[in-house]
């Protein structure tokens, strides 16, 4: 005889009238995994908001001091250059300015004079040492205590100052730790515990044998004895990238040739002295290039200026010696047109050659300022050679008449610029006047501007939260745990009965029995309004429907594993059975490990395993309970082979006995994946039901469960659900 298909269809005698369906997940269901993870989310934003408070209240306050300066942009001292200048009025000059601010030459300068390039400081203790020292508010000269009697670490008032401390190549940028002996005595080690030097406060130590280039000399220090400070000594590049890490240099807006500068640091006073230092050298060392750029200008001018003096006098002497070979020549006006046009462009293009002699002693050809006066020196060519055409139409006299006035004017007026440019130039470098005007001073704010304690809260808030839900869906989705009777209905295509929360009522009951004998832990007698017994009601309304379509009166109830509830499901049923008026008897089917009797108070023998052995009769076994129309046949003895027992004729014939005088005949059998009864008591009865209980199987589990049943031809009619409660349901729904 062929067995149905697996899984089971519709239209067969194991199967719904509907099959297993998918579900997905809804708003709902989002928000019940929310509800359900809602103290593992507390507990996670709890934790994050800590860390952000740590980090906000443990992390050193960073200051920022701020100026203002204005870059004029520089005077040309040739007009050309303004024309020049002009086609590129997009290039601010103030870029090149904030370059020069970041050069190393302003930076390592401020570097050098401050001594930024050695750094002193205290030891602190791990992460809350140097919080406590930061607010710590005695006097001047007064010491912090020291706390849980550590040594070593500085707690407040400790002070360090280093006038000078060189290091060979090998210890640049390293860590030595100075050790106070006393109110006066030091000792200094390198990062492997080695004694570099011993001295005095005030007083150049001598160094040790093989540290000869090492040289430390320290002003002050006020430290408890065995106080430690960090003493480092940086490469003058790395001092100068740290400065400019902390150093900004913007134009506030386009073409305003302001400059906002602004310096970032933990001691509030320095760093507004450390920006001051920075624009008098800033401002020190423009002058200083104002200055040489006038004395190279006046350079070029001074050899110029003779040679075109001397070409005016040869001008003046031809145009003169003309006039008295030719007598007194007035020129027309068309002519003296053509002459001071002629006059401007000679004169343009002259400087224009000057200015271009200038530049390329800075630039290449290649570059913009030269490429464009090479562009408007290619105009007044073209400009040239069309004044010649109109000259040679001219009278002979009048052309020679012309050139040579020409010349003339040309001459003087170039020498007259050059001339006083070169006066212009002499007072520039004489007054040695930079460009930069400071509109205000370095000033630091009263506020740290870091750590931002509500923005770090707030990141931590948001990252809290965004990790705890995270983590609450991550794990959802990989619990292989099922709470769920929907899911459980939805994944296997058979109907969940009824569902049994979690009962405070029952535990108290379980401690209860501990110390009594009576059938004191039946919830169903002693707490009938208890949610877990107006479930098992349900499922007595359920199973009076269901079962009327069964062949006999035998319900086999059974689980997957051990510690489900079966025998409570049993005992409890039982008593909602009888409760309503039917004859039932409950049979402690598991001869391996039966503790039905527990619940009733009663003794285990004599039970079913003596009827099966021939030793006792039927009768003889049976027990009353406390509850009227209720009797309990125990499991008795443990043997050997319960299956093999189990498997004989006799089993069968006693539950053929039991039919006759009971309306309903309850066993209550062993775990269906542990051993083998469940299925051999399960072909005996007309329906089985499969206590699952919340959170304690996997779908395999399940569908194995379902499929060992129907394997062995027992009729599963139905699912209940032992151990719900409130934050399972809301916590866990079907994955779809």
């Amino acid at each position: 005889m062929s067995r149905d298909p697996w899984p089971p269809q519709p239209g067969t005698r194991h199967a719904l009238p509907y099959p297993p369906t998918e579900q997905e997940l809804s708003l709902h269901d989002y928000l019940g995994i929310l509800i359900g993870a809602r103290w593992m989310i507390t507990a996670v934003v709890a934790i994050s908001l800590l860390i952000g408070a740590a980090v906000a209240f443990l992390s050193s306050p960073v200051f920022e001091a701020d100026a203002l300066i204005k870059a004029e942009e520089e005077a040309n001292t040739l007009s050309a250059l303004d024309q020049v200048n002009s086609l590129f009025a997009d290039q601010s000059p103030v870029n090149a300015e904030i370059e020069f601010l970041n050069s190393r030459r302003v930076l390592g300068r401020a570097v050098d004079n401050l001594r930024l390039d050695v750094k002193a400081t205290p030891l602190y203790f791990p992460l809350a040492g140097e919080f406590l020292a930061r607010r710590f508010q005695g006097g001047e000269g007064d010491l912090a205590k020291l706390l849980f009697g550590l040594e070593g670490y500085s707690w407040g008032g400790e002070w360090i100052e280093v006038t000078e401390l060189n290091v060979p190549a090998n210890l640049l940028d390293v860590t030595l730790t100075l050790v106070m002996l006393d109110s006066q005595r030091y000792r200094l080690f390198d990062p492997d515990g080695e004694l570099l030097l011993e001295g005095q406060v005030g007083e150049n130590p001598q160094p040790l044998p093989g540290t000869a280039e090492l040289r430390l000399r320290i002003s002050g220090l006020q430290a408890h004895p065995g106080s430690r400070f960090n003493l480092v000594r940086q490469a003058r590049l790395t001092a100068i990238k740290a400065l400019k890490d902390r150093f900004s240099a913007k134009e506030t807006s386009r073409q305003s040739q302001l400059i906002r500068l602004t310096l970032s640091g933990s001691n509030r006073q320095e760093t507004a002295v450390i920006l001051n230092e920075i624009i008098r050298v800033f401002v020190e060392q423009k002058s200083r290039f104002l200055s040489v750029e006038a004395e190279r200008t006046l350079d070029f001018l001074q050899v110029q200026l003779p040679e075109l003096r001397a070409a005016m006098e040869r001008a003046e002497s031809a145009l003169n010696d003309f006039r008295l070979k030719q007598g007194s020549v007035d020129l027309p006006l068309e002519t003296q047109s053509v002459l001071k046009s002629s006059v401007a462009v000679d004169a343009q293009t002259t400087e224009l050659r000057q200015n271009r002699d200038e530049l390329r002693q800075k630039f290449t050809a290649a570059h913009p300022s030269i490429v464009a006066l090479d562009a408007q020196l290619t105009r007044l060519r073209k400009e040239k050679r069309s004044l010649i055409s109109k000259i040679k139409d001219l009278p002979e006299t009048q052309q020679q008449m012309l050139r040579l006035s020409r010349d003339v004017e040309v001459t003087t007026k170039l020498y007259t610029e050059l001339l006083k440019s070169a006066q212009e130039l002499r007072v520039a470098k004489a007054s040695s006047r930079s460009n930069v005007q400071i509109i205000d001073p370095a000033l630091t704010s009263s506020e740290a501007v870091k750590p931002r304690k509500a923005q770090i809260l707030l990141i931590a808030l948001l990252a809290g939260l965004f990790i705890a839900i995270l983590s609450a869906f991550i794990r959802r989705a990989l619990e292989l745990s099922i709470y769920d009777p929907n899911q459980i209905e939805a994944r296997l295509g058979i109907p969940v009965y009824a569902t049994l929360p979690n009962s405070k009522a029952q535990r108290r009951l379980n401690r209860l029995k501990k110390t009594s004998s009576d059938d004191v832990s039946l919830l169903a007698a002693m707490q009938p309004d208890d949610p877990a017994v107006e479930g098992l009601r349900s499922l007595r309304s359920t199973l009076n429907h269901v079962l009327k379509q069964v062949p006999n009166r035998l319900l086999l109830v059974t689980g997957p594993k051990s510690g489900v509830g079966t025998s409570f499901v049993a005992a409890n049923l039982g008593v909602v059975l009888a409760s309503g008026g039917d004859r039932v008897c409950i049979i402690d089917a598991d001869l391996r490990n039966g503790r039905l009797n527990h619940h009733f108070g009663k003794k285990s023998h004599p039970g079913l395993t003596e009827i099966l052995l021939g030793d006792l009769t039927l009768n003889d076994a049976l027990q009353k309970t406390s509850i009227d129309h209720l009797h309990l046949l125990p499991a008795g003895g443990s043997v050997e082979n319960p299956a093999e027992l189990l498997m004989k004729k006799h089993f069968a014939k006693v539950l053929d006995t039991m039919q006759t005088h009971y309306d309903r005949v309850i066993l209550d059998s062993p775990p269906l994946l542990e051993v083998a009864d469940a299925v051999i008591l399960g072909q005996h009865a007309g329906a089985a039901l499969l206590v699952v209980k919340a959170g304690e199987h996997n779908l395999p589990e399940l569908e194995h469960s379902v499929k060992r049943l129907w394997q062995g031809g027992v009729e599963l009619r139905g699912i209940v659900v032992n151990g719900t409660n409130n934050d399972q349901r809301a916590k866990h729904h079907p994955l779809g």
